[in-house]
């Protein structure tokens, strides 16, 4: 494994990783914003938009567990590599359905690509980032996604505005996620410091406090963002936000900023004092849709929601490692990293059902008032003496 000693910012193994990141979101995030237009095109109804548009995430949280498990066996950069060529391949045959049940059942199987690339991601650069830098390495790492956010919803509208073509449009997110796959592939891997052959009882680890308090608050702030996904391109325009696409690009400015400061700023200080107020500004953003009727209204929402969101995932990610041993990280971060999904599932599948019955409005309202509830849970179950880094204790370092 690189040694923690010598990682450097501007390593061409560290930079080739960020590069990779940006590409498999951005192969992600092309096609993301129009697809409820797409569920619509083959005849979907409202539930179907948010069947499909949580799908992936279902099949992802089932198994993301014991693909952090099975990294630990395979190699990190094997698993990426793996998870990475299989969702590049699977766009291929996106443009080709023609129903909303062959589109689901893509969706499952993206899950699935999905759940090994960033289970195995998550433990290589946990891997990889030094004790003492591991929320600023997160951060700045993590920032890539964003900045995919940034750049590819809107590229991707606006090919298919000039295209009018769906599966052209699905063959550059083939090219795209194919150019992350080579990006890969000059990686060194990170080999484990432990006994490849060690069994972990996995069970135990999900139940531990910490993690299973870290995995609720990201679940809630992923709830958010699930139904921004998928509800915003539908929501907006009745709501006279024809440009709803500014969302994307204000949010990702957002959390581009507060991302790297906030990783950095858990470094220094107990993580709890920074996921709590991100985690509040969330909720707030969520129930400031309840009221959004011009683009103003978008701005400020998306940059409630970009502060919060950009700096509660480094500073929940670096405790769940805090609190974890070397060996536990695959399994554990691919349990806490499942609950994104699990968010987007119940954003997208959950709320796509209460939308039909109380209105895009209240359930926007809803998610942020579960967000509140989670934070509260967080706040009162995790103390500070539950969230001492485990290398502290093991090496008596720092």
């Amino acid at each position: 494994m690189t040694k923690q000693q010598d990682f450097s910012m501007w390593s061409a193994n560290f930079i080739l990783f960020c590069l990779a990141n940006f590409l498999y979101y951005g192969a992600f995030y092309l096609y993301i914003p129009v697809l409820p237009q797409y569920v619509e095109m083959l005849g979907g109804t409202p539930a179907d938009i948010g069947l499909v548009g949580g799908a992936f995430g279902l099949s992802s949280f089932i198994i993301r567990p014991y693909l952090g498990k099975l990294a630990n066996e395979w190699g990190r950069k094997r698993m990426m590599l793996l998870g990475t060529i299989s969702f590049a391949l699977l766009f291929l045959l996106f443009g080709r359905v023609t129903g909303v049940v062959a589109l689901v059942v893509l969706r499952l199987a993206h899950g699935v690509c999905l759940a090994m690339y960033l289970a195995a991601s998550a433990a290589y650069i946990a891997d990889y980032a030094p004790v003492d830098r591991r929320g600023e390495v997160l951060g700045i790492y993590q920032t890539c996604s964003v900045v995919s956010m940034a750049i590819f919803p809107a590229v991707g509208i606006w090919i298919l505005q000039h295209t009018q073509s769906y599966p052209f449009l699905f063959n550059v997110t083939f090219v795209t996620a194919l150019v992350c796959f080579f990006v890969l592939l000059p990686l060194r891997e990170t080999n484990p410091v432990y006994d490849q052959e060690q069994k972990l009882d996995l069970l135990p680890i999900f139940k531990r406090r910490v993690i299973f308090m870290c995995s609720l608050c990201l679940l809630g702030a992923s709830l958010v963002y699930g139904a921004i996904l998928t509800f915003l391109p539908i929501y907006a325009p009745l709501r006279h936000v024809s440009d709803y696409g500014i969302f994307f690009v204000v949010y990702a400015l957002a959390t581009m900023g507060s991302r790297v400061f906030a990783g950095k700023l858990s470094d220094h200080i107990d993580r709890r004092l920074v996921i709590l107020p991100f985690s509040l500004l969330v909720a707030l953003a969520a129930l400031c849709f309840f009221v959004l009727d011009n683009v103003w209204t978008l701005g400020l929402i998306a940059v409630l929601f970009g502060l919060g969101y950009g700096a509660l995932v480094p500073a929940l990610t670096a405790l769940v490692v805090d609190v974890t041993r070397p060996e536990e990280r695959g399994p554990a971060l691919g349990f806490f990293t499942a609950f994104i999904e699990v968010g987007i599932v119940v954003g997208a599948m959950g709320l796509g059902f209460i939308t039909e019955a109380l209105g895009y409005a209240n359930m926007f309202a809803l998610s942020g008032i579960i967000v509140l509830v989670i934070t509260l849970a967080f706040w009162l179950l995790v103390q500070q003496r539950h969230t001492v880094k485990l290398e502290v204790e093991e090496t008596g370092s720092r």
